[in-house]
């Protein structure tokens, strides 16, 4: 089956992926049932069933979900709508898409584990009323994760022949990719600083404000510019690449101007409110 390993086809990277799930199953079983002496201590906590009449914690829990459930709606929603323009452009152009994907992506983990790490030390500070303590820790991850940000694409931009030879050995695709590559070298610093401060706001319990934003942005910029370059001025997936800079950068600087807008204070109730609310019957 795994004749040519440095140029796989679809049905061996299918096995390869079915080999990695059965694998993490494995251990899964190993941790859940050979292991099962490390649950002996919460064991009463996850067997009770006092939660189901936690009325409050629910009715929070679900106020709360709603609105990232239109979150993740409205993403899928883009990502579907700009596959279907990069599938207009050409086969080439789609499989370039997906690719861009992975590229994007690598720049894109320290911010945003960065980003992630900050939220739950945030919310850690605010539940103890430490205002001054989440603000330094909010305005240190924004700069030290720009610096990421603007390192990452200073790498992406020196060595990105080899990143694009490991996604691809065909030459039309690593032709396109090399031509995007710019694109998002330049951009995502500006779109990380953005998605960082996404990440606060949620911290701040100003979630529904970015979820709202995020989805007028979608709506009112992003997929129209891509439909703009792609139908109107018949652009190839630069085009595609120039919409969702453009897009992510203004999200970004609506973002930013919500968390400097942020009552702390306010944050730091909603979420001490939060915390109480598990203890309520």
């Amino acid at each position: 089956i795994f004749v040519d390993i440095a140029n796989p086809n679809l049905f061996q990277l299918g096995i390869f992926h079915l080999f990695l799930d059965i694998l993490a199953t494995a251990g899964y079983l190993y941790l859940t049932i050979i292991r099962l002496e490390w649950f002996k201590g919460y064991m009463s906590g996850i067997a009770a069933g006092f939660g189901t009449l936690n009325t409050g914690s629910i009715k929070k829990m679900v106020s709360m979900a709603f609105p990232l459930i239109a979150d993740g709606i409205v993403g899928h929603i883009e990502d579907m709508v700009f596959t279907i323009f990069a599938i207009h452009q050409g086969p080439a152009e789609t499989a370039t898409w997906i690719l861009l994907d992975y590229v994007w992506n690598i720049i894109e983990i320290c911010p945003e584990t960065l980003a992630e790490a900050a939220h739950s030390r945030i919310l850690r500070h605010l539940s103890k009323g430490n205002t001054e303590l989440a603000q330094e820790v909010a305005f240190f991850t924004i700069k030290v994760g720009t610096l990421f940000s603007i390192v990452g694409s200073f790498v992406l931009f020196i060595f990105g022949d080899f990143f694009v030879w490991c996604l691809s050995l065909d030459e039309t695709l690593e032709w396109m990719l090399l031509e995007v590559m710019p694109y998002l070298c330049i951009c995502q610093p500006f779109v990380s600083i953005g998605m960082t401060a996404m990440e606060l706001n949620d911290a701040l319990q100003m979630y529904k404000k970015t979820v709202a934003t995020t989805t007028v942005v979608t709506f009112v910029l992003l997929i129209p510019l891509g439909a703009l370059f792609t139908y109107g001025y018949h652009y190839n997936i630069e085009g595609l690449a120039a919409a969702q800079c453009m897009g992510y950068s203004a999200l970004g600087v609506a973002n930013i101007v919500i968390f400097m807008n942020a009552n702390w204070e306010k944050a730091v109730k909603k979420t001490i409110q939060i915390g109480s609310t598990s203890f309520e019957g």
